[in-house]
């Protein structure tokens, strides 16, 4: 038995839980990230990729639920660890990005979210180009209007 903390563990308890969620299960899944999270936070630390990683996730199942401003702040936080440990220019804080605006859509916060995702377009272009599935879809998302 590899134990509770052991990364194996942690991965596949993430895994499963993302699962969950994917099956539909938002508040059973959110359960789960969350003990996941403060495990991983307590093993690996608050600003660890991993347990970003979690923390982004669990927002999203609370955003599946139409709890919108939670999730915006968990976004928002999610963001800001992010962009100091990976950069502006990572593909994971790219993604969280782009769940902040959408968070902020469904808030009625389109203006604040148009910016978040032009900002988003013209990395996502330099970084990524022009074809890439992420700038296609953030460039979708503008072009409807958000």
């Amino acid at each position: 038995m590899l134990g509770e903390d052991h990364p194996d563990t942690l991965a596949t308890r993430h895994h499963l839980a993302w699962t969950v969620a994917d099956n539909g299960r938002s508040a059973e899944a959110e359960l789960m990230y969350r003990k996941l999270h403060r495990t991983r936070q307590r093993v690996l630390g608050d600003d660890h990729p991993h347990t970003l990683t979690t923390r982004h996730e669990l927002a999203w199942t609370v955003a599946q639920q139409r709890r919108w401003t939670e999730a915006a702040d968990v976004f928002r936080e999610v963001l800001e660890a992010r962009r100091r440990m990976l950069g502006d220019d990572h593909p994971d804080t790219f993604a969280t990005r782009y769940e902040l605006a959408a968070a902020l859509v469904h808030q009625g916060r389109r203006d604040e979210a148009e910016i978040i995702l032009r900002a988003l377009l013209d990395a996502q272009r330099r970084v990524l180009g022009e074809s890439h599935a992420f700038t296609l879809a953030t460039h979708r998302a503008l072009e409807a209007g958000l």
